[in-house]
């Protein structure tokens, strides 16, 4: 009998499977901000950061000066103080509300929930209500401290001041960041019409559908179905995505082992032939093995019956 070959089971690779969907988004993202930074020119790139610490900062002198207005209404101070501590906290209000703008154009909101992308966009109408929200509560139940002409006045200012500030913190041009529909929900007849509109070749012979998540490497030409797919488990970088994916990155050959190419069918079948072919010319080898053997101990019983007879 022939030796069986020794192999050596080489280390496993750690791999990376690149989703394709979420390099999308990225580039995208990346693509506005690029857009944003170049239409202004006094803009300068990076991170928004640093807006967003000034707009906080500013929130917190505003919530300081409402602080300090308050204080100035129960000690029953000047009206010049009182009102000089709302007009503040409505100032830091509505500078806090502008960088916060800023920020939100270098990087916008991107919350899978709407309501939080609403509610981040609009932060600064928000901080003003809660900085507001005491003194209107002051107003309506401690009047002890104020005469009626006083109380009139401060009312007044705080409530102009108040609709003044909520105004110019609305950002009445929030930035969205319009998400791609899931490769992978996609019908096949929009995969398909959104192919034929980008130019993409469909092979006639494809052996799955347009949705279905398909893996590939970057120099090979083909697709595959399986990621632990042996032909593939060396590559470094997999990227997954569906099967348009694939095919706008020239995919275009069935792998022959997990996708169902016509040559592993047809290896299959020699294979399973050449097993068939052995198996059948061992068991007529033995057949006649078996019948060469009968045929032996017969002539050996003939002779010994002749050697008695005589």
């Amino acid at each position: 009998m022939a030796q069986a070959k020794k192999t050596t089971k080489k280390p496993p690779v750690e791999r990376e499977i690149v989703r394709v969907s979420e390099t999308k988004k990225v580039d995208k993202s990346e693509g506005t901000a690029k857009k944003g930074d170049s239409s202004s020119s006094g803009e300068k790139k990076g991170s928004s950061v640093l807006w967003r610490i000034l707009a906080i900062v500013c929130w917190l002198l505003a919530v300081g000066s409402m602080i300090f207005g308050l204080i100035m209404l129960c000690e029953g101070a000047s009206l010049t103080r009182i009102i000089g501590g709302i007009v503040g906290a409505a100032v830091f209000c509505i500078v806090g509300a502008q960088f916060w703008k800023h920020a939100n154009r270098i990087k916008p909101a991107n919350f899978k929930v709407k309501f939080f992308n609403f509610v981040w966009n609009q932060l600064g109408v928000l901080v003003t209500i809660l900085v507001f929200l005491p003194i209107g509560i002051f107003l309506l139940l401690k009047s002890d401290k104020l005469d009626a002409k006083s109380k009139r006045i401060v009312t007044i200012v705080a409530a102009v001041l108040f609709a003044a500030a909520t105004a110019a913190t609305i950002d009445y041009n929030a930035p969205v960041v319009q998400e791609e529909s899931a490769s992978s929900t996609a019908s096949d007849d929009e995969l398909q019409s959104e192919l034929e509109s980008e130019g993409v070749t469909i092979p006639n012979d494809l052996t799955g559908n347009l949705s279905d998540t398909a893996y590939w490497t970057k120099y090979g030409k083909s697709y595959h179905f399986d990621q632990n797919c042996f032909t593939i488990t060396r590559s470094l970088t997999v990227y997954e995505g569906n099967l348009a994916d694939a095919l706008r990155e020239k995919k275009l050959d069935p792998c022959n082992y997990c996708a169902h190419g016509g040559s592993a069918s047809s290896n299959t079948t020699s294979s399973e032939s050449s097993t068939e072919s052995e198996s059948t010319e061992t068991s007529e080898t033995d057949t006649s093995n078996d019948l060469e053997e009968v045929d032996t101990s017969e002539q050996e019983e003939n002779l010994e019956n002749l050697g008695d007879s005589e």
